[in-house]
């Protein structure tokens, strides 16, 4: 790909995770993992085969979330490599380090309101009862306040 993701988004993604460690002490295994043409290709046969199973083995039975019967779709004539984020029980296709961010944020709000904890992460300081939004630029990658700008913690930095 035209940039390695993963060596340019570490330091960042470390921060995240201290921060997600520090506010609530959730460590989740994080994996940005740069996906190849061929095991794009194997995965879609994977799916295509297990559909195939399907219409012939009664024991076997696919479910599809999203609307519309499960059916084969179809497959570029050729693939294109692309990141993907992997965490516990999840993998999200991500293009940038904003991805990465919304995506673990994203996921460490699920993981709390399933532990029956407060889902606002990280939780505005101020204000309480929502969580903070990442703003990144080339040298700022902080955490803000969407109701009051001026609220602004660097990322890697939260307070227990």
């Amino acid at each position: 790909m035209e940039s390695d993701l993963a060596s340019e988004c570490r330091p960042f993604v470390e921060r995240v995770l201290r921060d997600l460690e520090t506010a609530t002490g959730i460590v989740p295994q994080v994996e940005l993992h740069l996906v190849t043409p061929d095991e794009q290709a194997a995965r879609d046969a994977e799916r295509d085969q297990l559909l195939a199973r399907a219409e012939t083995d009664p024991t076997v039975t696919v479910v599809q979330l999203g609307s519309g019967p499960v059916s084969r779709i179809s497959r570029p004539g050729t693939y294109e490599s692309y990141w993907e984020l992997r965490l516990p029980s999840q993998s999200n296709m991500v293009h940038d380090a904003g991805d990465i961010v919304d995506t673990i944020q994203e996921w460490a709000i699920e993981e709390l309101w399933s532990q029956g904890r407060s889902a606002s992460w990280p939780e505005c300081p101020v204000h309480g009862g929502h969580p903070l939004q990442a703003a990144l630029g080339p040298d700022h990658y902080a955490w803000v306040c969407p109701n009051d700008l001026s609220i602004e913690i660097e990322i890697g930095h939260l307070e227990p």
